[in-house]
């Protein structure tokens, strides 16, 4: 009979109501295989992907399904050095066990990333496009309200307006202008994140 140990956000997702350990349990979606009981709650490892879940059930080696493992090895230097060495010793244990992809942590990490890495590079270009055009667009608009106002700019001035006086007339209307721009931008923005 298989012992089952869970992770804790396991035991959160399907036992939120109490501790899960003496809990009863069907793995594999085997509905006719006999109930193990949970003997233990282990801490999250994130194995399938920094962006994954953590929810595990871990079993016995020799009574789970046939899979591979993940052996880390600390190296006081470079860790491809000791990639021969490590084959070398599960060979003298087992001269039949595979030993596959042998490669450095960091590695490892950066290809679990690479998906969220790209989409951010994705996303940034995008922000980065949109700002241009919204400076473009504002450029555009002030040069429009200028040209509209310009008879009372003139007038204004005529009357002992200084220049920053009517510099600030106009910078201060674009502000007005832009931030409600921004605050509708970052209300539509709040919506969709909840939406997703």
């Amino acid at each position: 009979q298989k012992i089952p140990l869970i992770s804790q956000a396991w035991a959160s997702k399907y036992y939120p109501a109490g501790d899960a350990v003496g809990k009863l349990l069907i793995s594999g979606g085997c509905y006719d295989c006999p109930r193990t009981t949970v003997v233990g709650v282990v801490g999250d490892v994130k194995y399938q992907g920094l962006d994954q879940n953590a929810d595990a059930v871990y079993t016995p080696l020799d009574e789970g399904y046939p899979q591979g493992l993940i052996l880390f090895v600390r190296t006081r230097g470079r860790p491809a050095d000791y990639a021969e060495r490590v084959k070398a010793a599960f060979r003298s244990i087992d001269a039949e066990v595979p030993v596959q992809g042998v490669a450095p942590l960091e590695t490892q990490v950066y290809g679990s990333i690479a998906a969220p890495r790209h989409w951010a590079s994705l996303i940034g270009g995008f922000a980065v496009v949109a700002l241009l055009l919204a400076g473009i667009g504002t450029f555009g608009m002030l040069s429009y309200t200028v040209s509209v106002r310009r008879r009372e700019i003139g007038v204004r001035m005529a009357l002992g307006a200084n220049r920053g006086e009517v510099v600030g007339l106009i910078v201060k209307s674009g502000m007005v202008l832009a931030g409600a721009g921004a605050a509708i931008g970052l209300a539509l923005a709040l919506l969709g994140t909840r939406r997703i």
